[in-house]
């Protein structure tokens, strides 16, 4: 059985899926196009990867609504396991390269590995995310072939609405959050103005009609993030599947440029980011289409979850504030 559970940013209602047919696995991003569904992307399509869709079109796909309610915290940490001198000389490599002036950014991950007490009930802890983080999009989904996962993003890769406009966000820097006004560093504000330009130099050839809206302060739990809004209408030339295509992976999980970040962080990343850094949600369904990046994310085998996390590499990164940086963006702690 197929299960997926997703809610809405700001909203007080969620979505259960069930679906006893065979998944499709696409071959590319830009095949999602004209499909309904539910997708589940990797950070890169493989065979142990693959791009899957739950299609809604089939037989044995069931959608139930539920109000949302409240979910204790009912396990807790009993072991831990993180791999600092692995990260250190991963970072070694990333922030030399960006130093030498090959890249203009580097996206670095890392996992941590958690134990804990019971083997946690799927249901309620989406429910306990939901409610932990009221601005995300929380999914959870389990399949045969991608496992489980439960996602709390504050990043939208690409929605559509009724009248057929599109909406992309591009997200970078990060510091803890507090009330009144921050203060973001110029190492921060480069690095969302990387991301902000390769999303608006990608999308204009494409689109018209073009509205840009920050950056501003996005708060996404404990963190502050600076996003800027991007809505726009494809010409008739252009297709929803070709504009997805183009924009994952965004440099906010890879780097800049583009086409020689991702294979190199294919190539010296020491971890498998799976699933962590693709994206999903619902597509062409009655609700409309919400795409998000699949970040603050773990996946769950049994009592056992790898929580991910990662931060963008500059010149005046060190690697102290970086691991410091990903602990704060993990979703579970003791």
């Amino acid at each position: 059985m197929n299960t997926v559970y997703y809610r809405l940013p700001l909203n007080d209602v969620y979505t259960r899926i069930s679906y006893d047919g065979e998944p499709l696995l696409l071959t590319s991003y830009a095949d999602l196009g004209q499909r309904e569904g539910f997708v589940i992307a990797p950070f890169v399509i493989s065979d142990e990867t693959p791009l899957i869709l739950l299609p809604s079109d089939t037989p044995g796909w069931q959608r139930s609504e539920y109000r949302l309610s409240s979910a204790t915290r009912d396990w807790k940490v009993v072991d831990e396991q993180e791999y600092r001198n692995v990260y250190e000389a991963d970072f070694g490599i990333f922030h030399n390269q960006v130093n030498n002036g090959r890249f203009d950014k580097l996206v670095l991950s890392r996992c941590r590995r958690v134990t804990l007490d019971r083997e946690p009930d799927l249901e309620q802890i989406f429910i306990y995310y939901c409610n932990a983080y009221p601005n995300a999009m929380v999914m959870l989904f389990s399949t045969p072939l991608s496992g489980t996962w439960l996602v709390a993003s504050p990043e939208i890769l690409l929605e559509s609405d009724p009248s057929g406009a599109l909406h992309t966000i591009a997200l970078a820097g990060t510091m803890p959050y507090s009330e009144g006004t921050l203060q973001w560093s110029d190492k921060n504000r480069h690095e969302q103005h990387i991301v902000e330009q390769y999303i608006g130099n990608t999308i204009a050839p494409l689109c018209h009609a073009v509205t840009k809206t920050g950056p501003l302060t996005s708060r996404a739990g404990s963190l502050a993030h600076l996003r800027t809004d991007f809505t726009f209408t494809l010409d008739s030339q252009s297709s929803f599947g070709q504009v997805l295509s183009l924009l994952h992976p965004t440099p906010a999980v890879c780097g800049m440029p583009k086409e020689r970040a991702l294979p190199f962080v294919l190539a010296n990343e020491s971890g498998n980011r799976r699933y962590y850094t693709g994206f999903a949600g619902p597509i062409g369904m009655d609700c409309g289409t919400h795409l998000y990046v699949s970040l603050r994310c773990m996946s769950i085998d049994g009592n056992h979850c790898t929580v991910y996390a990662g931060g963008g590499i500059m010149p005046d990164s060190n690697a102290d504030d970086e691991w410091n940086e990903t602990r704060l963006k993990m979703i579970i702690a003791k």
